[in-house]
């Protein structure tokens, strides 16, 4: 009645007029923008799409195509399944000084490439959407629809729906880095309030506001790919967010559970255990694999029983075979086996070969259409894998920089290097040619083989497994000579790890010895002349050399045998592995045959009778053996390796002592005017972390400092030397807190490399 006789209108009104001219949500406002952002995405982000495996769809529900995967939890001690894990932590963990759940309460999860983190964690969230919504009465039929489908998921899964109504946020880490960059002003929160104003609200979304809801409302909030943000210094800041984010969350009572996605190499558990809980995917189980693989061939071919059956037929002919059932290992090698198993009779087992087969499948399928595209493939083949192989290695390039995280590439970059694959094919894309460039652009704005329009904008690779294969591929292209040191180089480096594996897979597959030996070669001796990086006092070569192993490439005994013996060497290294994956890989190795069993049993025995360090390593690998096994079933013969003991008719050796003087000496022996006092502080500031067991105030990031020019990590190297076998402690803390960021360092392939 008021507001239709303005003589009537009170203060109290006018004030309530003008907060409604406001560019910022109140947080009366709040809660109906949220619940609107969860009602958008329920069904705007519920979809899972095939596409990069050949799937022509407009996407499968998630709901639809998730499964509860393997993982190991409990510092190993047993087996669970992830998503039904996250879920009873959420109702578990409530607000700081009421929850029963002890420390930590957030989660990292960490998963091999392929493994199904991303969907993992885009199926819990929709299920945190979903459980949001379920009381609002505002929802239109397909979000009931929704709600209704991925609570009989849950149910399918044997796993309870939540009863703690958590609001939900995924967040791509790896875009998330972009803005950030190295600025410690630009919080995690400013990202997810800036994310949620772009997608729902009409006003802007204060930072504020949004952490006085997360006060009064359960949260969940994924950020996922942590290992995607690979430069040093912006990792270093992305971490540094991510740890303030979590204790300010603790600090203000906030009932909100943070997971955390990685791959696990590379991460070197630098959030705070303290806070944040490891948990690790394990493989598949073979039946596990085969029911996936049912699943996605259902979803894929709805309509034809008869591929249907033929596709199970060879996948399960494929987990009968010694060969080729480690490629059953992870959803995504499951899910390209059933893409394959369409058009071929069999699969090779290595997995260079099923990614590169995956390739060439949907290569050949485009061919076989009637279509202008399909003609522009045949005639262009040459070109288009040229294409790929460009753009894979540059983007791999690109996202180990501080502004390519998020590597995808624009139309006109897209554009360039068209033009230089025509070019260096002696076409003529500025004049003659110029069609052909035109017609390899646009089809790419739809789908050119895997290269594919990218969301935000730009072009690139939908998995990225596919542009590493891609990467790996114009790697190994060409000259020997030339390709071994461009693979010397990114072998240390974890952003390159899995574009490395493959590179090794292609030269391991083709039937050439030489090739074999040499990339063998590679991994025996790549920490030899790498003063750079501590080669001879931190090696990675016994990591890369259990990567290869767990990857399957190898069946020569010579090659193997010569591999195995070089990663059980990081035994004799403080803090030279990762405990539960390098155990699963030798359980894993030994599982394969009695003589790499043979060879893991030796390498323990060695170390069984080695100084302290080896002792302590082997005895370690052992409890892990055991509780790895009792978690997932390992066969008698691998738990046997638990009970291998030391050849008792040999002594054991003296254990070396450090000489610090020498260490001292070394440093003043090269110090410059110059330099001397910075030399004089390194001295003072190891022999402290010696003393102290660690790093104090701004030690670390002094020696880092000091780092930076590379002449001083020779000079340290050396000095280190006189020190390191008797300190093993110390080599343990600069190899968990420093080593990390000189292999981050983004690698120098030089112009020869595309």
């Amino acid at each position: 009645m008021r507001r239709a006789f303005n003589g009537f209108l009170t203060a109290g009104d006018v004030l309530a007029d003008l907060s409604m001219l406001s560019t910022n949500v109140n947080q009366a406002e709040l809660g109906t923008a949220l619940e609107k952002h969860a009602r958008s995405m329920l069904v705007g982000e519920r979809r899972v799409y095939f596409d990069e495996a050949g799937y022509e769809g407009h996407g499968v529900p998630v709901e639809d195509v998730a499964i509860d995967l393997p993982v190991l939890v409990g510092n190993r001690q047993t087996s669970d399944h992830v998503i039904a894990f996250a879920l009873e932590r959420g109702e578990r963990v409530l607000k700081p000084g009421l929850t029963t759940v002890a420390k930590p309460r957030h989660l990292v999860l960490t998963g091999a490439p392929g493994n199904g983190k991303s969907t993992v964690s885009k199926f819990l969230t929709h299920a945190y959407r979903a459980v949001f919504l379920g009381e609002d009465l505002e929802i239109g039929d397909d979000q009931l629809k929704t709600v209704a489908s991925t609570t009989d998921a849950l149910v399918a899964m044997g796993v309870r729906v939540p009863k703690n109504r958590r609001w939900p946020m995924n967040i791509d880490l790896a875009r998330f880095a972009i803005e950030q960059g190295t600025a410690d002003s630009y919080s995690l929160l400013h990202w997810i309030a800036t994310t949620l104003t772009g997608k729902t609200a009409s006003k802007d979304i204060p930072r504020w506001e949004l952490w006085e809801w997360l006060k009064h409302w359960p949260s969940f909030i994924v950020l996922d790919g942590l290992d995607e943000v690979s430069e040093p210094s912006v990792r270093k800041a992305l971490i540094a967010n991510l740890e303030t984010f979590a204790a300010e969350a603790e600090s203000e009572r906030c009932d909100m559970l943070i997971m955390v996605t990685t791959r696990p190499t590379g991460y070197q558990d630098e959030l705070p255990s303290e806070a944040f809980e490891r948990i690790d995917l394990t493989d598949l189980a073979v039946n596990d694999a085969l029911r996936y693989g049912q699943l996605v061939t259902k979803l894929r071919l709805p309509d034809d029983e008869a591929r249907q059956d033929r596709i199970m037929s060879q996948l399960q002919q494929a987990a009968q075979d010694d060969r080729t059932k480690h490629l059953l290992r992870t959803p995504l090698q499951t899910l390209i086996m059933s893409i394959i198993a369409e058009s071929a009779k069999q699969f090779a087992p290595s997995r260079y070969e099923l990614f590169w087969g995956y390739y060439s499948t949907i290569a050949k399928r485009e061919q076989n259409k009637n279509s202008s595209l399909s003609r522009l493939l045949r005639e262009h083949a040459l070109e288009v894998l040229e294409l790929h192989r460009r753009v894979g290695l540059l983007l791999q390039k690109e996202a180990e920089t501080a502004t390519g995280t998020d590597a995808v590439l624009s139309p006109l970059e897209l554009r360039n290097e068209a033009w230089k694959v025509l070019a260096e094919a002696e076409y003529e894309p500025e004049t003659r040619d110029q069609e052909l460039l035109e017609r390899i652009v646009k089809t790419a704005t739809h789908r050119l083989v895997l290269l594919t329009p990218r969301p935000g904008g730009g072009f690139g690779f939908d998995v990225r497994s596919l542009q590493e294969l891609m990467a790996a591929f114009a790697l190994t292209t060409g000259p020997l000579e030339e390709t071994i040191p461009r693979l010397r180089r990114i072998a240390p480096s974890p952003h390159w790890r899995n574009t490395f594996l493959f590179a090794a897979g292609r030269l391991f597959t083709e039937p050439q010895p030489y090739q074999q030996r040499a990339i063998t070669d590679l991994v025996l001796t790549l920490d030899e002349d790498a003063p750079e990086r501590f080669g001879s006092m931190f090696p990675v070569g016994p990591n890369v050399a259990a990567d290869i192993i767990d990857d399957g490439m190898i069946a020569v005994p010579k090659f193997l045998r010569h591999l195995v013996a070089h990663a059980m060497s990081a035994l004799n290294e403080p803090a030279g592995f990762e405990l539960t994956g390098y155990t699963r890989m030798l359980m894993s190795a030994a599982a394969t045959s009695d003589a790499v069993r043979g060879f893991v049993a030796d390498g323990l025995r060695d170390a069984l009778g080695g100084p302290a360090t080896s002792r302590e390593n082997a005895e370690a690998i052992q409890g892990a053996i055991t509780d790895i096994g009792r978690a997932t079933g390992a066969c008698t013969a691998v738990l046997g390796l638990a009970s291998v003991r030391r050849d008792a008719s040999k002594t054991l050796p003296a254990e070396p002592v450090a000489n610090w003087a020498a260490f001292s000496d070394t440093l003043h022996e090269y110090a410059e005017p110059d330099t001397e006092n910075a030399m004089h502080t390194m001295d003072g500031l190891i022999q402290d972390v010696q003393a102290a067991g660690g790093f104090r105030d701004q030690q670390l990031g002094d020696l880092v400092a000091f780092l930076d020019e590379p002449d001083n990590v020779i000079i340290l190297g050396e000095a280190l030397c006189h020190v390191a076998a008797g300190s093993p402690r110390l080599m343990a803390i600069l190899r968990q807190n420093v080593l990390p960021g000189l292999w981050r360092r983004p690698v120098d392939l030089g112009d020869d490399s595309s």
